[in-house]
């Protein structure tokens, strides 16, 4: 999944509007740019288009997107399988030129598996699967479970998905920046409606020896967020040098255990199906990627919003927005009060009234601290954590002397 910044050309994205606009009345439209056709459906979005063909599922943002990233275009998994990465990735440049000269590329998120014979899935296993950040409950999830029972003790580490009473995939990290999930690949491409992409596979696990009847199990690993982040893998460029280096470190965040080997977790050996893991090369040896915990990720703009929010509604002193009538006389939703306005009268609203929530909640937030703790406690509480937040973001590399 890569995130796209253009230079917009007004008709490319004057002509996706329009033929949205069609898909919306007659429930599908194509959409033909550069000698390329795309899909588009009826759609209740006013501000995206998501459109799609056999190679990629890809959305245009229509108004002004946050942080300046027009386009996310993800290659569907039948191609990446029967291309090369670089094929991939230029098949993400050619979509992105459509709409206009690229400014920027970021990745999102990138899927790293590898397929297995030999590797059998225990009922077991799920008590056998450590990772660096934490162990693992006992708690084995059923779909009921997870479906009707609400808290963090019901959400355990690692999950477990049965089928006929089988162990047929686990999950680790689920919702994390790293997520892991060993799966039975070959029961999964059997089911219905996925009749390609069981040919796909079996023509590639033929290929390299497969004798069409062994069980398959995969090992994939979901990489996005802060975890690209702090291994430096947000340049799309970089990616396909970097696959073995991601590999090791992601096969030696997570380990499949033989339980009992040892009487800490930390020292039982690999289970021998992990060691073929690990082992695994996709274009040449490596170590394991370094995870650079100085980049830090910040609370986000939404989450500042929402306590300041919060706090001022708290205290009785937030008010609803009168979005307003029609001319008709009809109450506008937020999408109708926002289009009355012009691009800078849309910026200055929104930056008053985000000046003002926070000021107000600024004065109150002051006021709770000089009640607990007095003038000077006040004063010494907020000036360590000042330096605390600021220490936090600091690094060891230094220009001109200054530790940064």
């Amino acid at each position: 999944m890569v995130a796209v910044k253009v230079d917009a050309a007004p008709r490319a994205f004057d002509e996706a509007a329009r033929r949205q606009a069609l898909a919306n009345e007659t429930g599908s439209a194509d959409l033909r740019l550069g000698g390329i056709s795309f899909a588009l459906k009826r759609s209740r979005r006013v501000d995206v288009i998501r459109f799609e063909n056999a190679d990629v599922r890809a959305t245009l943002a229509t108004g002004t997107p946050q942080g300046g990233w027009h386009l996310e275009v993800v290659v569907r998994a039948t191609f990446l399988a029967t291309h090369r990465l670089e094929d991939s990735l230029t098949v993400v440049r050619t979509v992105a030129l459509l709409f206009g000269p690229i400014l920027a590329m970021r990745l999102r998120r990138f899927d790293l598996a590898a397929d297995f014979v030999g590797f059998p899935l225990r009922d077991d296993d799920s008590k056998c699967v450590v990772t660096r950040a934490r162990g693992v409950t006992t708690f084995l999830a059923e779909s009921k479970d997870v479906d009707e029972v609400s808290g963090v003790v019901c959400k355990p580490n690692t999950r477990e998905h049965r089928a006929t009473g089988r162990v047929t995939g686990l999950t680790a990290g689920a919702g994390s920046a790293l997520m892991a999930r060993l799966y039975v690949k070959s029961e999964e491409v059997m089911l219905a409606g996925r009749e390609e992409k069981r040919a796909i596979e079996h023509a590639l696990w033929r290929r390299e020896g497969w004798d069409g009847k062994e069980s398959v199990t995969r090992v994939e690993f979901q990489c996005r967020g802060e975890l690209l982040d702090e291994l430096r893998l947000r340049d799309i460029a970089l990616l396909p040098d970097r696959l073995d280096s991601t590999w090791q470190y992601c096969s030696r965040w997570l380990r499949l255990i033989e339980q009992g080997s040892s009487t800490r977790q930390k020292r039982c050996r690999i289970d021998t199906r992990w060691v073929a893991v690990q082992s695994t090369i996709f274009r040449h040896r490596s170590s394991a990627a370094t995870r650079d915990r100085s980049v830090r990720t910040a609370a986000r703009a939404a989450q500042v919003l929402g306590a300041a929010l919060s706090l001022s509604a708290a205290g009785g002193d937030l008010r609803p927005i009168d979005l307003g009538a029609t001319e008709d006389g009809e109450l506008r939703d937020e999408a109708g009060f926002a289009a009355a306005m012009t691009d800078s009268e849309a910026q200055t609203w929104v930056r008053e009234n985000v000046h003002a929530v926070l000021s107000q909640v600024g004065d109150r937030t002051a006021s709770a601290f000089i009640n607990r703790h007095g003038p000077k406690g006040a004063v010494i509480v907020i000036a360590a954590r000042f330096n605390a937040t600021a220490a936090r973001f600091s690094t060891v590399k230094q220009e001109n002397g200054e530790t940064r």
